[in-house]
């Protein structure tokens, strides 16, 4: 009895020992690596952003720890090398090239980012699609649009009045009263134009302070980004001072302040019915053995204003392109045997705080495939204008869509608006 009590617990002893072998041995979860990779926010605090810029292949070799592992992107080779090359060609031939360059293209209905291409005059390593934020200039402007037709009940046909000139903002434009020079146009128009006066009083007469903040952390402003890297929170604060409350409405300042990621964000929100989903970078990760330590899924999207606001300020992204302010940089889209085929639309964004700051922000759709992208691009322009953001947004539109889609045969007439 006691030989048999002695073999049965040396039984279960091994037994246990095999399995605690057995549990120290099993792989990891894909998504929870032992406390190397896992979440978002695990990946953000070991990559460098600074081995993100301007990748030419889509993956690279990183080392963490003192161990090597490699790093597959969602970048798409022939669109970054396309842009990669174009943005080097133009900044070198500028007599005095722009202090900044960024520019950020994402699927549309997925988030993942297709190129990221990153300038920066003094630092050749930094990441300037993550790493800075820039004023937000009118960009913020879709915000303050997006509030009003949500809260006040405006469409993209309500007509609003301004007083004086369309980009300038003085406390005089803010009165109602009627005078010689008082302008009637509809909201649409006024996104379109980027009329500051219109925005200034939409801020302070319909919107508020609350309202202002409420739909700046809709959209992301003072809150962190979910992504595969560390990004530079982008920021908005606005005071009980009315006339600030106009500035910060219209985008008339340079404190409110954004990232070129973020502009991609929101963009692809109006694109998704009113959604905004976390962009993505990394798609999988690998140790030194091969073996998958890391691998990206899809996350939820948020809800951030209503289809139907989505949908006004869709059709005032058009107009910004077709009689806007982004009017001339894409002038030649009509004739283009790709651009003429897509529906694009856009906002435009300039303030000059030394340097000037240019924004575009945009989308470019084939409504025949449903395929769609953002894109966000900002240069910072010093002593003289160099290429503009509309441009760099044009060329990514074209060398994304030339192989992606099949070119429709151009019109004899000037491109029809599309709605």
């Amino acid at each position: 009895m006691l030989k048999f009590a002695l073999v049965a617990a040396a039984a279960v002893l091994i037994g246990w020992g095999l399995v605690r072998g057995a549990a120290s041995l099993k792989m990891p979860d894909l998504t929870s690596v032992a406390g190397l990779f896992g979440t978002p926010k695990n990946i953000a605090g070991r990559l460098d952003p600074r081995a993100f810029t301007n990748l030419r292949q889509p993956s690279f070799a990183a080392e963490v720890d003192g161990k090597t592992y490699r790093v597959e992107t969602s970048l798409d080779p022939l669109l970054q090398n396309a842009l990669l090359s174009k943005m080097e060609e133009i900044t070198a031939k500028e007599r005095y090239c722009s202090r900044f360059v960024s520019i950020l293209v994402m699927k549309a209905d997925s988030g993942k980012v297709l190129s990221m291409i990153s300038f920066d005059k003094l630092d050749k390593k930094r990441n300037t699609c993550v790493e800075y934020a820039f004023p937000a200039a009118s960009i913020f402007k879709i915000v303050t649009a997006a509030a009003a037709i949500e809260t006040q009940g405006l469409s993209a046909g309500s007509p609003i009045n301004f007083t004086g000139r369309k980009h300038t903002l003085f406390r005089g434009q803010l009165k109602d009263a009627a005078a010689r020079y008082t302008t009637t146009l509809t909201l649409e128009e006024a996104f379109a134009q980027s009329i500051n006066p219109v925005f200034g009083k939409i801020g302070v007469d319909l919107l508020g302070k609350k309202v202002l903040e409420e739909y700046a952390s809709r959209f992301g402003f003072n809150q962190p980004v979910e992504f595969d890297l560390p990004v530079a929170m982008s920021r908005m604060a606005v005071g009980e001072d009315k006339f600030e409350q106009a500035e910060i409405a219209s985008g008339y300042n340079t404190q409110t302040t954004m990232s070129t990621l973020h502009g991609a964000m929101i963009c692809a929100a109006l694109l998704n019915g009113g959604t905004m989903k976390p962009p993505v970078l990394v798609e999988r990760i690998s140790n030194p053995s091969t073996r998958v330590v890391y691998e990206g899924s899809p996350k939820p999207a948020r809800r951030v204003i209503s289809e139907r606001a989505s949908a006004e300020l869709y059709k005032a992204m058009q107009a910004t392109v077709y009689s806007g302010t982004a009017r001339k940089v894409f002038r030649g889209a009509n004739k283009n045997p790709v651009l003429n085929s897509l529906v694009i639309g856009g906002k435009t964004g300039s303030i000059h705080d030394n340097p000037r700051y240019d924004w575009f922000v945009g989308f470019a759709a084939d409504p025949r495939t449903g395929d769609a992208i953002v894109v966000s691009s900002m240069v910072a322009h010093e002593d003289f204008i160099g290429e503009r953001a509309g441009r760099y947004a044009m060329i990514a539109m074209e060398s994304y869509f030339s192989r992606n889609s099949t070119p429709a045969p151009a019109p004899a007439g000037r491109a029809k608006r599309r709605r």
